[in-house]
């Protein structure tokens, strides 16, 4: 006996909603797991199930956020460390700070974060924003220049430096500590600068990669206020309004240390 097209398409469309049948009673299965053990409606549960979602840790923190149970842990950012020692120095010996952020929203609300932590803590601090129709995006050779013959000790990239080598490599010539604050892909080389923290580099991967820039900013003043004496007594948390902002607005997927920084700033 043989098999003809249509034989062979019924065939073909039997398997398919044999799968469907079996995935279905499984999620089914699953919802009922989630809705009895996380306390969730049918509807909500059978939804979860559908996307993936089982009833254990990782399901509870997409449905409960909390800052206690659903931040990785800021000491594991690449980089971080060094990028509060370097701060700390400039600091110290009362250098002038330039915070130079992209336009857009998680730029900008990046920039704010640490600019206006950085001034709370007794930091001299100048924001250098590039204008989108003469400079460009990211940094540029002109505005580095500007900097550092402006007398500026240490430059602080937000949003942006993980392609712009040359404009780096100029400002390390003329003699600004770097650091880069980004969360954009990374070109076929990593900018040589003095703290780059940016997940995407390896042996990184913090926060499975998918914090916006605004995100990183808020977790270098968790460290900071863990690493300077000066900045102990203020509330990190007084900034998660900014950081949602960056979160929101650059399209980052909501789940893990993004859903808490949404949840809780807004």
């Amino acid at each position: 006996m043989s098999l003809d097209s249509s034989d062979v398409e019924i065939s073909v469309k039997s398997k398919r909603a044999y799968r469907r049948i079996k995935l279905k009673s499984q999620n089914l299965e699953e919802a009922g797991r989630i809705a009895a053990e996380l306390g969730l409606g049918p509807v909500a549960s059978r939804v979860l199930a559908a996307r993936g979602y089982r009833a254990d840790a990782r399901t509870e923190s997409f449905i409960k956020p909390a800052l206690r149970t659903g931040l990785p842990d800021p000491a594991k950012l690449k980089d971080v460390d060094r990028a509060c020692s370097l701060i700390a120095a400039a600091l110290e010996a009362k250098q002038p700070i330039a915070v130079c952020c992209d336009f857009d929203v998680d730029g900008l609300s990046g920039g704010a974060i640490v600019s206006h932590f950085l001034r709370r803590i007794g930091g001299r601090v100048e924001v250098f924003v590039p204008d989108r129709f003469v400079d460009g995006y990211g940094l540029n050779q002109a505005v580095v220049k500007k900097i550092a013959e402006s007398g500026f000790g240490l430059l602080i990239a937000i949003d942006y430096g993980s392609t712009n080598l040359v404009e780096l490599a100029l400002a390390r010539q003329l003699g600004l500590k770097t650091i880069v604050v980004d969360h954009h892909h990374i070109g076929t080389e990593a900018p040589q600068v003095d703290a780059f923290i940016n997940p995407h580099q390896a042996e990184c991967g913090f926060g499975d990669g998918i914090l916006c820039a605004a995100g990183l900013a808020w977790y270098l003043i968790i460290r900071l206020r863990k690493k300077l004496p000066q900045a102990r007594d203020l509330d990190a948390k007084s900034y998660l309004d900014l950081a949602c902002l960056g979160t929101i607005c650059d399209m980052v997927p909501l789940v893990g240390a993004n859903r808490v920084i949404a949840k809780r700033g807004l």
